[in-house]
């Protein structure tokens, strides 16, 4: 008997919200989506989770490739819906972009710039290189970013990332004076890695710096005030090949 009223307590709904809001950021986005209709109380109960994924498990299937209009057309309602919906501060932002377009990105980054967004994940792997909007720059919040298949344009207003802590870049277009910029203008920085395109002579000041990963064709590098001495060589980790 008491087993059996112990089983129709409804525990999960009872938890703290900040509970429910972590375990559905673990779920597909479109899985904590459909917990909408398991009662009256979870229909809104989504739409404040923190943090957003959207990958290949959201996206729809059984689309044929010749018809890529309409693959694409149903993956930005998706990611509209979804933000439209959403309440509340969205703390992680993550975005695997199979799309052959990446027109939509604009709108989604300046909504999410506006949300405290603190963790923001970009992968263009289908299309061409993303150019970065203006607004991506006003993500002062941001303590963790990683990049892939995107193009630097850094304005003139920029004024810093104040809070990086860890900065991934994966075959990004960026000159050596904004990569200096960039990294100068992140005073918190500790993890860097950076693979990919070509750089010469590039300068690391990174005072708070932690773990270090490059990859790609370079000449020489020049460490300035950077503790590369206390990291140990397990913590740098340089794979450049010689141009």
């Amino acid at each position: 008997m008491k087993v059996g009223r112990a089983s129709t307590v409804d525990v999960i709904s009872n938890l703290p919200r900040d509970a429910i809001d972590a375990i559905l950021s673990y779920l597909p986005i479109k899985d904590a989506v459909r917990t909408s209709i398991l009662s009256n109380k979870w229909r809104y109960m989504w739409v404040t989770i923190p943090y957003i994924v959207f990958d290949e498990r959201c996206y729809p299937s059984g689309i044929p490739s010749s018809k890529k209009e309409l693959f694409t057309l149903k993956c930005v309602n998706i990611v509209d819906q979804v933000l439209l919906q959403h309440r509340g501060s969205i703390h992680g932002f993550e975005c695997v972009n199979y799309l052959p377009s990446c027109s939509d990105f604009d709108w989604w980054i300046l909504f999410v710039s506006r949300q405290g967004i603190k963790q923001l994940f970009l992968e263009f792997i289908c299309s061409d290189l993303y150019k970065l909007p203006s607004c991506f720059f006003s993500c002062r919040e941001l303590y963790h970013l990683r990049l892939q298949g995107c193009i630097f344009n850094i304005p003139p207003a920029f004024d810093s990332f104040s809070r990086l802590q860890s900065l991934y870049l994966c075959s990004v277009v960026i000159s050596n004076d904004e990569f200096q910029c960039l990294i100068s203008k992140s005073p918190l920085l500790e993890s860097l890695t950076y693979l990919g395109y070509d750089y010469t002579c590039p300068k690391i000041n990174i005072p708070n710096l932690r773990y270090l990963f490059l990859y790609g064709s370079v000449e020489a590098l020049c460490f300035e005030n950077t503790p590369i001495e206390e990291l140990g060589m397990h913590k740098v980790l340089c794979c450049l090949k010689q141009c």
